[in-house]
């Protein structure tokens, strides 16, 4: 595998791994409110007349219904609506993390001294392996949250010294299961997901030539039109042709003619950005598509893969000519009644023209 290549898959891999992360963090958020409502509502019942006798505690469980409500809505509405940001998500749950940590505590402080929360200090040791938090962050959030809690119980709490040794020592060991526990997940995780990436890439990408195959293209092109479509942005499609390539087949063999696909496949590698994507289309033919580009700057493009053809001096002995191309475009400007197979259509009848009129050459497709 070819440098480029490798850092194209790192680049993707780093991107989807990110997005992918935020969405787990999403669905993990909105299931743990739900199951968090749930818990609110057992202890509600459970010690309900406990609660109508003092407002303090009642005050600290309407908190947390509102905050798991808020977050379960909210969750719910970006994985819908795909509404996904990395960063945002990332400082959602630090945000929320936080809120449930001061609801947590002010209840402790306001607990009555018989009752031992245990159930505080799962919320507040165990949440955390709900989320893919950073390494250095989820070690850091687990042995603060633990260290709050055993001061904020030996400031507020009237607790004989075992029952306050007992807490302290669950926390610790709480402390000491969880952060192992929780870093080799995140670690599992991130290598599933880059194991898959990487699969997906080696199953889009053409092997003769190291550029991404039909498959890709089909999902690379539905994707782009329907993005360019919705924000109005022009959609370009070319179609390449290798001039002749059936008599230098027939002249060298297929050995040789896969050889010359590698070279073209290579030389087209070089013009890939955020605004051209090329594939292997299919024989011969490769297919690029363009995003937000004028027709002069697809015409320049193109040509220079064409003049760094030319360079090459591949030669067919056939035709004693060296190895060129011919190519068609059509760039459309608006998407809105039309589809992606009309637009690959018209840049057929353009290579067609191409074809006819010389070879080796560019046309852009006209309605003429």
């Amino acid at each position: 595998m070819n440098k480029s290549l490798q850092d194209e898959i790192k680049a993707s891999y780093l991107k989807k791994n990110a997005y992918n992360l935020a969405k787990d963090t999403l669905e993990n958020l909105r299931m743990a409110a739900i199951l968090s409502l749930f818990i609110n509502a057992v202890f509600t019942v459970g010690i309900l007349n406990f609660l109508m006798n003092d407002t303090m505690i009642m005050l600290g469980f309407i908190y947390l219904y509102l905050l798991f409500i808020i977050t379960a809505l909210y969750s719910n509405h970006a994985l819908k609506y795909n509404k996904i940001h990395v960063k945002h998500t990332y400082r959602y749950v630090l945000i929320f993390l936080s809120l449930m940590s001061i609801g947590l505590i002010y209840m402790t402080v306001y607990l009555d001294n018989n009752i031992i929360p245990l159930f505080l200090i799962l919320f507040l040791v165990m949440y955390p392996t709900l989320f893919l938090l950073k390494n250095l962050d989820l070690i850091l959030f687990i042995t603060l949250s633990g260290v709050i809690f055993i001061v904020i119980h030996a400031l507020f709490t009237k607790q004989e010294q075992d029952v306050f040794i007992l807490n302290t020592f669950i926390i610790f060991v709480s402390q000491l299961i969880g952060i192992p526990i929780n870093l080799m997940v995140i670690k599992l995780r991130r290598k599933e997901l880059y194991l898959k990436e990487l699969f997906i890439a080696y199953s889009h990408l053409d092997e003769l030539t190291k550029l991404p195959n039909r498959r890709a293209f089909n999902l690379h092109i539905e994707e782009v039109f329907n993005d360019n479509k919705n924000n109005h942005i022009p959609l370009g499609v070319a179609l390449i042709d290798i001039d002749d390539f059936k008599l230098y087949n027939d002249a060298y063999g297929h050995l040789e003619g896969d050889n010359v696909l590698e070279q073209l496949g290579y030389i087209i590698q070089n013009h890939v950005n955020p605004n051209a994507f090329f594939a292997r289309f299919g024989g011969e033919e490769f297919i690029g598509v363009f995003t937000n580009q004028t027709n002069e700057q697809i015409q320049t493009c193109l040509s220079n893969i064409c003049q760094d053809i030319l360079n090459s001096k591949i030669i067919n002995q056939k035709t004693k000519h060296e190895v060129t191309v011919s190519i068609g475009f059509h760039n459309e400007v608006d998407l809105s009644k039309t589809t992606y197979m009309k637009v690959i259509d018209y840049a057929d009848i353009a290579l067609y023209k191409a074809k006819i009129y010389g070879k080796n050459r560019i046309e852009m497709y006209t309605e003429e």
